[in-house]
């Protein structure tokens, strides 16, 4: 990195000095079981939600909780008898109290008493961390969620159609070759030859020094679903592979190394709809995944959705 480390922003110059540590203790984790909704389960889970947010998002959590994020036995679309169970967890650092101006601990583990739906790590909850929350979740996941079949992994401010995407990975799993395809299957909103920003003021900037040549092609980190198979590959392969600051970009590299290929999908909408496209009155039913919807416009969406159900029942996803 030469003589400008020192120029470097901040960012970039904690994550050099902490980036060879990769093993940070657990500090609230939910007992025993693959997250929040496991009772009474009469088949393994269909889908683990992991999703990524901070200590003072409580809002944002409590939102999913009353809407997509749901646990238990969810139906398909149009209340089919096609559904899954469904488990969820919240993925998180740790915020200093001095930073935040308050100290948010306390108020976390009461959360966690009630919903036991938090895995929280002892690392910074910084977004170059990001990636400490990739690795971490693998580790977890390999430990404890034996069968669950898929993982949708995101942000706290998405919204998700879950009875669709039920649907939609039942049908993988009805492939002729599904036993085959599961151990690559991720899929998103796939983005290809993108160029490393070398702008010092953006987020996502990462010098030459760092990094030359295009980026893989990786599924955008706002949402992206991948089976329990892959997860468990990806565990194993990220032993090898040095983290990298940006999340998605990084799990793009773990796919590199296994020969998997993250699949596009026009339903998982990161950039959110194309213009105006969000107002037609069955758009949200065509789409899996929205990025990026504020708590109370979750908990509207949620309701506006079931109140549609019957009039966008047969609406296909978008293409």
């Amino acid at each position: 990195m030469g003589k400008t480390f020192d120029k470097m922003p901040q960012q970039i110059q904690d994550f050099v000095s902490h980036m060879d540590k990769r093993d940070y203790p657990i500090l609230i984790q939910p007992d025993g079981v693959c997250g929040a909704g496991s009772k009474d389960e009469k088949e393994p889970p269909l889908l683990l939600l992991a999703i990524k947010t901070t200590e003072g998002n409580f809002k944002n959590r409590q939102a999913i909780r009353l809407t997509w994020g749901k646990v238990g036995w969810v139906a398909g679309q149009n209340g089919s008898s096609s559904g899954g169970y469904i488990h969820r967890v919240f993925l998180l650092g740790k915020e200093s109290g001095d930073e935040l101006g308050v100290d948010l601990s306390e108020l976390l583990e009461q959360e966690a008493n009630i919903y036991g739906d938090i895995l929280q790590w002892d690392f910074k909850d910084t977004f170059f961390n990001l990636t400490l929350k990739d690795v971490h979740f693998w580790s977890w996941f390999s430990g404890f969620c034996g069968q669950t079949r898929f993982i949708f992994k995101g942000d706290d401010d998405v919204f998700v159609n879950t009875p669709k995407l039920i649907t939609y990975l039942q049908d993988q799993l009805k492939n002729p070759q599904a036993h085959k395809t599961m151990m690559d299957f991720m899929v998103g909103d796939v983005i290809v030859a993108a160029i490393p920003s070398r702008m010092d003021t953006s987020k996502y900037y990462i010098p030459e020094s760092f990094y030359k040549g295009l980026y893989p092609a990786y599924a955008g980190g706002g949402g992206v679903v991948y089976s329990g198979l892959l997860c468990k590959r990806l565990h194993n392969i990220a032993k090898r592979v040095h983290l990298f600051p940006i999340d998605d970009v990084y799990v793009g590299m773990c796919m590199i190394r296994l020969n998997a290929h993250p699949v596009h999908h026009p339903a998982f909408l990161t950039f959110d709809f194309p213009e105006n496209g969000a107002n037609e009155l069955c758009s949200y039913h065509t789409a899996l995944l929205v990025h990026k919807r504020s708590p109370n416009k979750l908990v509207e969406l949620w309701s506006e959705m079931k109140k549609t159900q019957t009039q966008c029942w047969n609406v296909p996803l978008r293409e």
